[in-house]
C-alpha cells in the first residue's frame, strides 16, 4: 500500500496596491499589469528559474483592483472619480438638396450643412445634435452652448470636466476654436 503525501502549496499573500493603482490610472489591462509587475520582479531577481513563487498573474491584479474599488466606493472617492464628465462633439459637412419656392414654382437648391452630434462621456449618452449657421468655430460653439442652455437640466449639463473633439483647426484653434470659445464662455 502506497501513501501519497500532499505537498502544501505556497501562495503569495503580498498585496500590490501601488501596481494596481498605477495600472488603473494609466488604463492598462490586468494581463498587461501582471506582465509588467512580474518582469520587474524578475529584473530584481525576486523571481528566478528555481523560485517562481512571486510570479503575478492577471487574476491577482483583478482581485486587488476589485478590493481597491470597494474601498474607494466605501470612502465615497470612487463616485467623485465617476462624476468627471466630458462633452464630446463631432460634425461633418453635408450637402443637402432642398426645394425653394419662388413664386408658384419649386426650384432645387443645394445647401451645405454641418450637423454636430453631442455625446456625454463616460456612458456615451447621446445628448442630441445641433446645426450651426456656418462652419466657423464661433457659430459651432454658440450653437452647442445654446443647445445646452435650452435644456431644462442645464446646470447638470454645463458641469463638465472635459470637452473633446477631433483635431481639426476649427475645433482646436487657439483663439477661435470651438473648445477655446466654449472655455471662455463657460469659464
Amino acid at each position: 500500500m502506497q501513501i501519497k503525501t500532499l505537498q502544501k502549496s505556497i501562495q503569495m499573500r503580498i498585496k500590490l496596491p501601488s501596481v494596481v493603482f498605477i495600472s488603473d490610472r494609466i488604463g492598462i489591462s490586468d494581463r498587461a499589469a501582471a506582465a509588467i509587475a512580474s518582469a520587474a520582479l524578475q529584473d530584481l531577481d525576486v523571481i528566478t528559474e528555481e523560485d517562481k513563487t512571486y510570479v503575478i498573474d492577471r487574476m491577482k491584479i483583478r482581485k486587488v483592483r476589485s478590493t481597491n474599488r470597494r474601498v474607494l466606493i466605501k470612502d465615497n472617492l470612487y463616485t467623485q472619480i465617476i462624476e468627471n464628465r466630458g462633452l464630446f462633439f463631432n460634425g461633418r459637412k453635408d450637402i443637402t438638396i432642398v426645394q425653394e419656392k419662388r413664386g408658384s414654382k419649386l426650384y432645387k437648391k443645394v445647401i451645405s450643412e454641418m450637423p454636430v452630434s453631442l455625446i456625454e462621456k463616460p456612458n456615451s449618452k447621446f445628448l442630441g445634435h445641433v446645426t450651426p449657421k456656418s462652419c466657423t468655430g464661433k457659430d459651432i460653439a454658440d450653437s452647442i452652448l445654446e443647445f445646452l442652455k435650452d435644456r431644462e437640466h442645464n446646470k447638470q449639463l454645463l458641469n463638465f470636466t472635459a470637452v473633446g473633439c477631433d483635431g481639426t483647426v476649427v475645433n482646436t484653434g487657439y483663439n477661435i476654436g470651438v473648445v477655446s470659445l466654449m472655455g471662455k464662455e463657460i469659464g
